[in-house]
């Protein structure tokens, strides 16, 4: 797994993850590896139009969607993670993301006073084929720092590291 071999990775203590559904990179051992290195893994909580980040050690629920979700119980800042791991559905060598269309990360991590802050990292978890030429980019979306996928950690021009 070469997102647990990435430096940024092994320092983490707060990382935020996510329950992949089909089609997205699988999470399941990854979120394992990381609890057992130390880190407390979180993943996103929908309510309404929102996004918040709870402990994956919090009892799960099956969220409207039909996604599995911790119960908001212990949520955390944007500002307390230390690492964002995003699913998507395309990338491009800029940093741009395509996701599923909901657009909760984006307004989620736009409450990030700097876009361009390194705190919290945020990394994309793809296939290579995932990777586009470009992307279309509108105002609201928030770049990656990072992408991991089969091939490799790859640096993108958000990154500050």
């Amino acid at each position: 797994m070469h997102c647990l071999a990435a430096p940024a990775i092994q320092r983490a203590v707060q990382i935020a993850s996510y329950i992949a559904l089909p089609g997205e990179v699988q999470t399941t051992e990854l979120n394992t590896a990381l609890a057992d290195s130390g880190a407390t893994v979180h993943a996103p909580v929908v309510r309404g139009k929102r996004m918040y980040f709870a402990p994956l050690r919090d009892p799960l629920r099956r969220a409207p969607t039909g996604n599995w979700q911790p119960r908001l119980q212990h949520a955390v800042w944007l500002q307390q993670l230390d690492v964002v791991l995003l699913p998507l559905l395309a990338f491009d060598a800029a940093g741009n993301r395509l996701g599923m269309g909901g657009g909760y990360y984006d307004r989620c991590l736009a409450a990030q006073q700097n876009r361009s802050a390194r705190r919290p990292l945020r990394v994309g978890l793809a296939y290579d084929c995932q990777r586009a030429d470009t992307l279309p980019v509108q105002p609201w979306d928030v770049p990656l720092h990072a992408v991991v996928t089969e091939s490799g950690w790859m640096n993108l021009p958000a990154s500050v590291a």
